[in-house]
C-alpha cells in the first residue's frame, strides 16, 4: 500500500506527493492511504497558539472530507514530541502493509531533524520513501548567487527567481479524480482539538478552514481587491489584503496557485500595479524560507547578524506586559495589538510598527515579541514571523538599518489619518477628535492609558545600543 503524509501541504489540488502517489498506484496497482501526525507537545514548545492550532485541526478534518471523495481514507496518528515520530510512524507503516511514503519536504530545522530520522529509519526498514518540494514558488535550495551561496538581500534574489519563472514557468498539477484501486481501511473520524489546545469558535466565521475556503477567497481577491492592493494594502481600515496567509501556512493552498491566479488577473496598468506589489510579497515568502535553509540558525532562536547577540536589551517585563495588553499609551501600537488578541490576526503594515515599537521604543528582544506573536496569529509561519521581526529589528538578513526607526504618531497619522482602525479597537478614544487621536491628551481621553515611554528619548538609547555593537563581528 502507498502513504501520503500529509504535513504543512493540506489539500488534495496541486499536491506533489499526493500527485505521485496516484502515480504509483496507477503503476503497482496499489491503494492509497494518507496519514496525519499531531504533536502538540512539540507545538507548546514552539510556542504555537490555540487559533493557529484550531485552524490546523479544522483543516485536517477538511482534508479528509476531500480525500474521502478520492475514496481515499486519512488516518490520524497522535505522536506529542518529534522525537517518538520515526518509532510511531514505522510501526503504523508495518501495521498497514505500507510499502511506499511519498510526503512534501518542511523546512524548520526541527521539522529537517525528525524527517531525517524517519528517512533513516524507514529506508532502513525496506520501506521506500520520497520526498518533494511543495511550499515555495521554487524549491527554497534551487536558486544560488554566482558564487554558489544562498542569497542574503532580496533583491538580486528576486531578480534570479523572476528569471527563472519566465525561464521555466510554473503550472499546476492536474486536478485529481477518485481513485480506482481502494483500500479496505476506514477514515479515522477527526479529533475536535489537539492535545491540550481548545477550540477557538469566535475565529470559525472568519477563517473557514479548508483548500475550497482558500480558493474561493484567493480568486476574491484576484477579481478585486488585488487591483487596489497597491494602493490601499498600508491602510489598516481598508480591507485590501488577501488574508491567505493563513492558508499558505497549513498549505490549504499553494504558493504556485496564488501565483497563477495574480498572472491570470493581469490588465490594466492599475491592476498590473497592484498584481506586482502581491507577487513582490510571494516572492518575501520564498525568499525567508531561502533564508531559512540556508542558515538553519534562524530557526534556531537566533539572530542571522551574529553580532546583534550582544545588543544589552531593556528587557523591561513590565512594559511588555503593557505592549502585549496594548496599553502602552501609543494609540496605533494599542490599536494593532488589541485587534490581534481578539481576532488572532493583524494587518501587515502593523505588525512592522508594533515590532519596531518593541524592540526600538522599549528595547525590547525582538525574539520576545516573535514568540508572542506565534501564540497569538491564526497565520503563524515560522520562516515569515521571523524575517519579519528580524526585518523590524535590524538583525536579520536584508533587514532595516539599525538607525531607521519608526515614529508610532507619524505612522498612525500617515497610515489610518482619520483613527477609524484606532477607534474600532480603542473604545477610550473613540469620541476623541481626529486631529489628537494619534497623539491624545489626557482632557481628550482620561481614561486611556499614558505613554509608556517618549519616543526621541527611546531612539536616542536605542542607537546607542546598536552602535555600542558595531565593532562585533
Amino acid at each position: 500500500m502507498i502513504a501520503v503524509w500529509f504535513r504543512a501541504d493540506l489539500r488534495t489540488t496541486d499536491n506533489p506527493a499526493l500527485t505521485r502517489a496516484y502515480e504509483l498506484s496507477e503503476q503497482l496497482k496499489l491503494p492509497i492511504v494518507a496519514v496525519y501526525i499531531s504533536s502538540s507537545s512539540q507545538w507548546e514548545r514552539h510556542g504555537l497558539g490555540h487559533a493557529r492550532v484550531d485552524f490546523e485541526c479544522r483543516s485536517v478534518a477538511a482534508l479528509s472530507s476531500r480525500l474521502s471523495s478520492l475514496n481515499i481514507p486519512l488516518k490520524w496518528v497522535d505522536v506529542p514530541l518529534y522525537a517518538d515520530v520515526p518509532a510511531r510512524l514505522l510501526a503504523w507503516c508495518v501495521d498497514h502493509g505500507i510499502t511506499h511514503l511519498l510526503a512534501n519536504r518542511q523546512y524548520e530545522w526541527n521539522e529537517v531533524e525528525r524527517d531525517r530520522s524517519c528517512h533513516r529509519l524507514l529506508r532502513n526498514n525496506k520501506i521506500a520513501i520520497e520526498w518533494f518540494h511543495d511550499q515555495c514558488l521554487v524549491a527554497p535550495d534551487l536558486l544560488k548567487t554566482q558564487d554558489g551561496g544562498f542569497y542574503t538581500v532580496f533583491t538580486p534574489y528576486k531578480k534570479k527567481l523572476i528569471k527563472h519563472l519566465i525561464d521555466q514557468p510554473i503550472g499546476v498539477l492536474s486536478a485529481l479524480a477518485p481513485i480506482k484501486i481502494h483500500s479496505n481501511i476506514c477514515a479515522d473520524p477527526m479529533p475536535e482539538r489537539f492535545g491540550a489546545y481548545v477550540s477557538t469558535p469566535h475565529l470559525h466565521d472568519d477563517w473557514p478552514a479548508g483548500e475550497q475556503a482558500a480558493l474561493s477567497r484567493l480568486l476574491d481577491f484576484c477579481s478585486d481587491d488585488v487591483a487596489h492592493y497597491n494602493g490601499l494594502r498600508d491602510f489598516p481600515s481598508k480591507n485590501a489584503t488577501s488574508r491567505l496567509a493563513a492558508y499558505l501556512a497549513v498549505g490549504a493552498i499553494s504558493a504556485r496557485q496564488c501565483w497563477l491566479a495574480s498572472v491570470r488577473a493581469e490588465g490594466g496598468q492599475t491592476m498590473h500595479d497592484g498584481v506586482d506589489m502581491w507577487q513582490n510579497e510571494l516572492i518575501w515568502r520564498d525568499f525567508y524560507r531561502h533564508v531559512m535553509v540556508g542558515y538553519p540558525r534562524i530557526s534556531r532562536n537566533q539572530p542571522f547578524q551574529t553580532k546583534t547577540q550582544h545588543i544589552q536589551w531593556r528587557n523591561d517585563r513590565s512594559q511588555f506586559k503593557a505592549w502585549c495588553e496594548g496599553q502602552t499609551g501609543f494609540p496605533i501600537v494599542d490599536a494593532a495589538m488589541r485587534c490581534l488578541n481578539a481576532t488572532g490576526w493583524m494587518h501587515n503594515r502593523l505588525r512592522m510598527i508594533v515590532a519596531m515599537f518593541l524592540v526600538k521604543d522599549l528595547l525590547i528582544d525582538w525574539r520576545w515579541g516573535e514568540h508572542y506573536f506565534a501564540s497569538q496569529l491564526i497565520d503563524f509561519d515560522l520562516a515569515s514571523n521571523n524575517g519579519g521581526w528580524q526585518w523590524s529589528a535590524s538583525t536579520g538578513t536584508d533587514a532595516v538599518p539599525y538607525f531607521r526607526i519608526f515614529n508610532p504618531v507619524l505612522q498612525s497619522r500617515k497610515f489610518d489619518p482619520e483613527g477609524h482602525f484606532i477607534r474600532q479597537w480603542v473604545p477610550e478614544l473613540r469620541h476623541c477628535p481626529a486631529a489628537h487621536i494619534h497623539q491624545p491628551l489626557p482632557l481628550d481621553a482620561p481614561s486611556y492609558a499614558s505613554p509608556i515611554v517618549n519616543h526621541a528619548q527611546a531612539r536616542e538609547f536605542t542607537l546607542a545600543a546598536f552602535k555600542a555593537i558595531q565593532s562585533h563581528n
